[in-house]
């Protein structure tokens, strides 16, 4: 069980480095070669592909993050029946990375190679425009649905984990086998708790998502209005998405098998970390 268990979080983690890395080449790199440019050399159809792809990939983060609180929370609530299911795990991640592409088709219609006459160049836009319903639903699909399953994912794991703290006692009088399968699930439980308490959800979600998305809507709402005084901090805002990636690592860091996965998880967060950063 053990071993399944590292494997099946593994996989996960996997998934979520792969959307992870992707960010950062799809977005991060792409957008700095794209400054250095200015203006975009591509055709209209390289424009659509390369903006539906880093849509998907900041989709991807976020989903494969749900799949894996779902995973959990089923683990925690039904830890021998959900374990046993070994296809599960492909089929919620599977279901991820498929919504993200999903999601992000919409997209097609409003990016374009667009002449921009201010300043005589062919840019690769979005071309929307209603950009205050543009906000909502972004924000929606890549943040708060995501958020909320999520919160209510470890709100169930938390829920369980304190019902099984208060029937401890109970179950180790029991000698008999159902009482051992109990003292199993509680040492599952315990586990689980402790990497529940590690959980930077509020580092991934809510200082960079909900940031991100406050600043924009309070943009296109016209709560504030941009000025040169505010350009630092805007870039540093818009930033942040691709941040929100580059931070899972140190999710991964804590989420870490404990000792028993010794250096060699503690390996390859350090190359990952380093591989992010310098991306």
């Amino acid at each position: 069980m053990p071993n399944n268990k590292k494997s099946r979080m593994n996989f996960f983690i996997c998934h979520l480095a792969i959307a992870d890395l992707c960010t950062g080449v799809l977005v991060v790199f792409v957008d700095i070669v794209w400054k250095l440019t200015i203006e975009w050399e591509a055709d209209n159809i390289t424009c659509k592909i390369v903006r539906v792809s880093q849509f998907s990939v900041l989709y991807a983060s976020s989903f494969i993050l749900v799949s894996l609180s779902i995973d959990r929370v089923l683990a925690v609530a039904r830890p021998l029946s959900w374990s046993a299911r070994e296809k599960s795990k492909y089929w919620l991640v599977g279901s991820a990375w498929f919504l993200a592409v999903l999601a992000s088709l919409p997209m097609l219609a409003f990016i374009k190679k667009k002449f921009d006459e201010n300043i005589q160049m062919y840019l690769c836009v979005i071309d929307v425009q209603d950009w205050q319903l543009y906000i909502v639903l972004n924000s929606l699909l890549a943040f708060i649905i995501p958020a909320i399953i999520i919160t209510v994912c470890y709100v169930i794991i938390v829920y369980v984990i304190n019902t099984s703290t208060n029937e401890r006692p109970m179950r180790r009088a029991c000698m008999s086998a159902t009482a051992n399968h109990a003292q199993d699930r509680s040492g599952f439980i315990s586990r689980a708790k402790v990497k529940s308490i590690k959980m930077t959800f509020a580092i991934r979600f809510i200082f960079c998502w909900s940031t991100f998305y406050v600043y924009n809507f309070l943009m296109v709402f016209k709560a504030i209005q941009y000025k040169p005084e505010l350009m630092v901090l805007t870039i540093f805002v818009q930033s942040l998405a691709p941040l929100n990636s580059a931070v899972n690592p140190i999710i991964y860091f804590l989420f870490k098998n404990s000792k028993s996965a010794g250096v060699k998880n503690n390996r390859f967060v350090c190359v990952y970390v380093c591989v992010i950063v310098c991306v």
